[in-house]
């Protein structure tokens, strides 16, 4: 029987562990489902080998990944405590990709791609923490700071049209282990249709773990994923719960006083992260930007929250995702009218490979329909009004004119996504932000000026 000290005390102790542990153990669940191979659903495959979407997306292509419209994505998850592997990337002829890998907790401590390494053919090794040997000739090392880590590869794609192509270049995209370097690295697993995943999210199975699961779940991973070194005078405590690497919580029945408070310890704490993860949400103006969730926050609580609103999230400097539901009034967007996108000239997004601007059902993350254009951005060929400025229309059936830069969108609700990929130093400082959508009067919704000019393709 625990005594009173330790009673008063375990809830907060408890709170506070379950705020620094939940990316971890968010990222551990998040493998386990996507390395379950005999489940169904998209981007599973083994431990150690990539899965390839080899077409865009319509849905959500895994349950922790936000799909888009521009990019295919590739995944692996790498067990690196036997010995490290080696990543062979393919010359994509200048064709942008962005590689971020994630460690287990949730912190993209690298990438790789067109931003960062150009896009060459190349080949690296990537080695967990402590790793020390011979590296093959003419290899870089990337060093990850712990055993579980997380490769997703995000491939410009142009539409159906591309699809062989893209194929091609995700087949070259392989992994080997070390010791049978150079060699065989196995086939990959390709997924030809997303799927609904079967499992629940790995959010929804961390709400529903009792104490006994989540901190037994904690002591066995903290054995390979050491903590950063702010985090360990945090996890030290976690000790007074009997908890610890390697030390799963021993409680017994007499121990159910402790239990039980242990267990409102870890409801306050993942009430705490999901009030932190609306704030991160929040919109203080039309559009929305989160800040950068891949990086690790110094706050343990924005670093869970950030885990629980965006696993898997793009590095800021790859690229930019803002967000709206809402017109210039603050009225919800839906397809009962019609809207336009305008761009001020020479404000167009600034990005340095691609832009695009999607339309998709409020609650959905993806648009649905196949038929129907999915995007807007700058690879097509867009025409400017004659003083220079670009507009967008936005609305479910075609404008008399200037079809080119129309964006069908839903018949109901729906949100829009304004992406940037390698945005400029305007966007990542926030001196550039998009514009709020206009809803024209209703005289003006039924013409549009002849274009001027082509803009585009970028």
């Amino acid at each position: 029987m625990p005594g009173p000290v330790v009673l008063r005390r375990a809830a907060a102790l408890a709170a506070e562990a379950v705020v620094v542990t939940y990316p971890l153990v968010l990222m551990d669940l998040a493998r386990r489902q996507l390395t379950a191979t005999r489940t169904a659903g998209p981007l599973r495959a083994p431990v150690n080998q990539f899965a390839h979407m080899p077409r865009l997306p319509l849905a959500s292509s895994a349950p922790v990944i936000t799909p888009n419209v521009d990019t295919v994505t590739s995944s692996a998850w790498l067990d690196l405590s036997a010995e490290p592997l080696v990543l062979s990337l393919p010359d994509t002829g200048g064709r942008y990709y962005a590689m971020p890998i994630y460690d287990a907790w949730t912190t993209a401590f690298a990438t790789l791609g067109a931003r960062t390494t150009g896009t060459r053919a190349r080949e690296y090794v990537v080695a967990g923490n402590g790793w020390k040997g011979r590296l093959p000739r003419g290899m870089a090392v990337v060093q990850s700071p712990t055993a579980l880590a997380w490769i997703l590869v995000h491939l410009r794609s142009d539409g159906a049209r591309d699809d062989e192509e893209v194929r091609r270049l995700q087949q070259q995209i392989r992994l080997t282990p070390l010791s049978r370097w150079p060699g065989d690295a196995g086939p990959d697993r390709e997924q030809p249709v997303p799927g609904p995943a079967v499992a629940p999210s790995p959010v929804a199975q961390v709400s529903r773990m009792d104490p006994h699961e989540y901190f037994g779940r904690v002591a066995r991973l903290l054995m390979d994923n050491p903590p950063h070194r702010a985090d360990r005078a945090r996890l030290e405590r976690m000790a007074g719960l009997g908890v610890g690497p390697g030390r799963p919580p021993a409680w017994s029945r007499h121990d159910r006083l402790l239990v039980r408070e242990i267990a409102r310890g870890m409801a306050d704490g993942l009430a705490q992260l999901e009030a932190t993860a609306a704030q991160v949400l929040s919109n203080p103006w039309s559009w929305s930007c989160p800040s950068d969730l891949a990086r690790r926050p110094a706050d343990p609580l924005l670093r869970a929250a950030s885990a629980w609103t965006g696993l898997g999230t793009w590095p800021r400097r790859d690229g930019l995702v803002y967000t709206t539901d809402v017109d210039s009034q603050g009225r919800t967007l839906t397809g009962e009218h019609s809207y336009v996108f305008r761009l001020a000239p020479g404000a167009a997004p600034p990005a340095r490979a691609f832009w695009s601007l999607t339309a998709h059902p409020r609650d959905a993350l993806a648009h649905p329909q196949t038929r129907r254009r999915l995007a807007v951005g700058d690879r097509d060929r867009l025409s400017l009004d004659p003083d220079g400025s670009l507009t967008i229309h936005l609305q479910p059936d075609p404008p008399e004119l200037d079809h080119a830069n129309w964006l069908p969108t839903p018949a109901g609700p729906y949100g829009l996504a304004l992406r940037l990929y390698w945005p400029e130093p305007a966007a990542l400082d926030g001196s550039w932000r998009p514009p709020a959508v206009l809803r024209p009067a209703a005289s003006a919704q039924t013409t549009a000026e002849a274009p001027a000019k082509v803009a585009g393709p970028g």
